[in-house]
């Protein structure tokens, strides 16, 4: 029967236009699976810091050497925190005893209290400079004043001739300007009459930077002191947090199941090691998705864009009236956009599933760390994340197991590949 060329550009019209809406709903999934993936990358963080605290809980030599026999870090005995810290301490004892000794600290309140003698001196100088600077504002404050000053209109340096347009421009500024403060002549009336209340404004312009600036020295003193003195008190902690920092940079790349073993059965530890290695598992399976969906809306984009080329060729007057055979007709292209979507929801739950995961403390360590997923999402992977999903097939009969020996959440590795069935959605290619 075929179709006309006419009913083929329809056609591609419309798949165009699913074909972008799909797109646009694709890349709308894409951008709350980034946001996901920022909030799962901040938690890998904080769980690898409770985990350090636990390691270091208060800052003492055999706290340290304990971490380090723990965990593997060598940062401690290499670059000695507690011998940095007692050195420090000394050099911010000397600031701040030097520091209170001088004069400007010492009248800090005389100078710039609320009734101190730079204080006031920098109101009086400020009031002065706020008077002329009123004044000018007279001037600078008219449209095109600034601009005549700057080419020195109306003087023997004015540059520009009758010939350019900005001559006449600024003519027309100047007479504008001479009406409005009811002077007869730019050069010879309005230029005096500025550099009268220009100049004396310049000059208290200076004086009050020179005096900010000897506030503001006082005040950086004072602020000096005051930072050194909160360094001080609080010094045992801030190395505390630094060592627990340094500690947690090693956790996020160390092997959490060395790490259990070598945790001598210590409960916190387990809980928080399990915790850390699900949300690192969360972020490669959430960074595996994200590029899968990518990949996906680029793709869809340009399919979009070849249905609008087809629609634009049989839009042409010829192949308009021409007929064409029914293979001519997009039909998969239509069903491949309901693929798409399907697909797509399927990423978005997917997402959503590994992210709402929060049962860390269940999944034992001694498990292959490829059953993350299984444990998060409760099935084997699909195709849209390929290498992960050949390690489930070799590996179809793993029994995942967990703390609570009642638990049945996922017997075996093998109802999860079998349930996989149920996720793959067809090759769109």
């Amino acid at each position: 029967m075929g179709h006309s060329g006419a009913e083929l550009r329809q056609a591609y019209q419309a798949l165009a236009t699913n074909l972008q809406a799909e797109h646009a709903a694709l890349e709308a999934v894409v951008q709350e699976m980034r946001s996901t993936l920022t909030e799962v990358k901040a938690a890998v963080e904080a769980a690898a810091l409770e985990l350090a605290a636990v390691y270091v809980p208060v800052l003492t030599a055999p706290v340290l050497a304990d971490a380090e026999q723990k965990t593997g870090f060598r940062g401690y005995s290499r670059f000695d925190p507690l011998r940095a810290m007692e050195k420090e301490r000394l050099r911010l004892q000397q600031e701040v005893a030097a520091i209170r000794l001088e004069e400007t600290y010492v009248r800090r309140e005389y100078l710039v209290g609320p009734n101190g003698s730079i204080t006031r001196k920098l109101a009086e100088v400020q009031d002065h400079f706020d008077t002329w600077e009123r004044e000018c504002q007279r001037f600078e404050g008219l449209e095109g004043f600034l601009e005549l000053v700057d080419v020195k209109y109306d003087t023997p340096e004015f540059q520009n001739r009758w010939w350019t347009p900005n001559y006449w421009r600024q003519w027309a500024a100047g007479d504008r300007i001479c009406a409005t403060l009811e002077l007869n002549d730019f050069g010879d009336d309005v230029l005096p009459a500025y550099e009268k209340v220009r100049v004396p404004r310049e000059q208290w312009k200076q004086q009050l930077a020179a005096v900010v600036r000897e506030r503001d020295a006082v005040l950086a003193l004072v602020k000096r002191h005051d930072d050194s003195v909160y360094r001080l008190q609080n010094l045992e902690q801030i190395y505390l947090e630094e060592c627990r920092k340094a500690m947690a940079v090693h956790l996020r790349t160390a092997d959490t199941g060395l790490l259990q073993g070598w945790g001598g059965g210590d409960r916190a530890i387990e809980v928080g090691l399990k915790k850390l290695a699900g949300c690192l598992a969360k972020v490669d399976y959430l960074t595996g998705l994200t590029k899968t969906a990518e990949t996906e809306a680029l793709a869809v984009s340009e399919r979009a864009q070849q249905a609008g080329f087809k629609a634009s060729k049989y839009g042409r007057p010829k192949k308009m009236i021409s007929q064409y055979p029914d293979s001519s007709y997009p039909a998969s292209g239509f069903a491949s956009v309901q693929k798409f979507g399907a697909k797509r929801e399927k990423y978005r739950a997917v997402a959503q599933k590994i992210h709402r995961y929060d049962h860390y403390d269940r999944f034992d360590l001694h498990n292959d760390p490829n059953l993350w997923w299984a444990e998060m999402t409760g099935r084997a992977p699909g195709r849209y994340y390929p290498g992960l999903q050949n390690w489930y097939d070799r590996n179809p009969n793993i029994n995942i197991i967990h703390i609570d020996a009642h638990d049945d959440h996922l017997p075996s590795v093998a109802r999860a590949v079998a349930d996989r069935a149920h996720d793959d959605l067809g090759d769109l290619s």
